[in-house]
C-alpha cells in the first residue's frame, strides 16, 4: 500500500507530480506534491466560488466610499479655489 501525503491547509490527498521537463523553460525539475484542492489547474477550480464573495463585497463597498470622498473634495477644492479667487479680485 503506498503512502498517502496529506495537505496541511485542508487535509486532503495530495497527487505526487512526478520529475520531468518544463515545457516553458526546457529546464528539468524534481518530483513534487501538489494538492489539487487549494491549488487547482487553471480553469478546474475546485474551491468553492463563494470563498472570495464577502471580500469583493468589502472592497467594492471601499471603492464606492472613496469615489464619494474624491467626489467631496473636488467640490470643496473647486468652492475653496473659487473663494481665493474673488478674494485676489
Amino acid at each position: 500500500m503506498a503512502y498517502e501525503k496529506t495537505c496541511p491547509n485542508c487535509e486532503n490527498t495530495m497527487k505526487t507530480i512526478p520529475a520531468g521537463v518544463s515545457k516553458r523553460t526546457g529546464r528539468p525539475y524534481d518530483s513534487f506534491d501538489v494538492c489539487e484542492h487549494c491549488n487547482p489547474k487553471k480553469g478546474k477550480s475546485s474551491a468553492p466560488k463563494s470563498d472570495n464573495t464577502e471580500v469583493l463585497n468589502a472592497l467594492r463597498e471601499n471603492y464606492k466610499i472613496n469615489q464619494e470622498i474624491l467626489r467631496e473634495f473636488r467640490a470643496f477644492s473647486k468652492i475653496f479655489s473659487e473663494k481665493n479667487e474673488e478674494k485676489a479680485e
